[in-house]
């Protein structure tokens, strides 16, 4: 079994012993300290992740993750070279995109943009089969129901007429009456 010594110092020293461990205080914090231990040589040195470590680790892996960038036109979009998401304040540059502005995203370095939404609207097209819990009838057969619509005052009149049985014509369940009931030749 090798033997090794503590040291505490204020810096990793120039030259180290082997097996050696060194406490070095943090001249950006005094609460905190680094620790370094030496291999069995005494030729190499080894630490703990320091605060530092994980902040610059953390960092780096934020910087690797798509983000979202602001940028004032499609211009200016169309000169990035990034990965993810960008937000354009006027996207009238697009063709497809009459006023106000456009979110997109790019999964290459600003190669391939593709609209994700817009202010004013997306390019939606619908069809009348496409629409969940829509009519059954055709968009001619409705048009052609509402021209038809109309309204009478004597509609309660009017639904009393009907048919009997035989199909003959009926009012309130009745055959109707003639307006006259004497004869006078």
């Amino acid at each position: 079994m090798s033997s090794f010594n503590v040291h505490k110092v204020t810096a990793v020293p120039a030259s180290f012993e082997a097996n050696d461990v060194y406490f070095v205080s943090s001249s950006a914090n005094s609460e905190l300290l680094e620790i370094y231990v030496a291999n069995n040589t005494g030729d190499a040195l080894r630490r703990i992740i320091t605060t530092d470590d994980v902040a610059a680790q953390i960092s780096a892996a934020i910087a690797a993750t798509d983000s979202t960038v602001v940028v004032n036109d499609i211009s200016e979009r169309d000169a990035l070279d990034i990965r993810g998401e960008v937000i354009v304040v006027n996207a009238t540059g697009d063709s497809t995109v009459d006023s106000g502005g456009a979110k997109y995203y790019a999964n290459t370095a600003g190669d391939a943009w593709v609209k994700l939404s817009e202010t004013e609207s997306m390019d939606v097209v619908l069809a009348w089969s496409s629409i969940t819990g829509g009519p059954v009838s055709s968009p001619t057969l409705i048009d052609a129901a509402v021209a038809a619509s109309h309204v009478h005052a004597n509609k309660s009149q009017l639904d009393k007429i009907g048919q009997d049985a035989d199909g003959n014509l009926t009012y309130n369940g009745e055959l109707p009456a003639a307006g006259w009931t004497q004869e006078d030749w």
